[in-house]
């Protein structure tokens, strides 16, 4: 994953979390500063930590990841 798709990323977290800077984001999230300058470098953020965030917020993980689709996850109501 390079830079410039990594960014977005961030990017798509922050509007999720209503947040301005990557100080909250990362403080929202969770995970030390240091985490998140390792993921830049690397051009990558774990997928089972985009996963995670995509479920707990019920987010449609290609949205998360490509800016594509629905940003929500459409779910299914199961009759009782």
């Amino acid at each position: 994953m390079s830079t410039k798709l990594v960014e977005p990323i961030f990017v798509r977290i922050s509007l999720v979390l209503e947040v301005a800077t990557r100080k909250e984001m990362i403080k929202k999230m969770g995970f030390a500063y240091d985490t998140y300058k390792t993921w830049r470098h690397l051009d990558r953020i774990p997928e089972r930590r985009l996963n995670d965030f995509a479920e707990k917020h019920g987010l449609n993980i290609q949205w998360l990841i490509t800016g594509e689709g629905e940003r929500y996850r459409k779910t299914t109501e199961v009759p009782a």
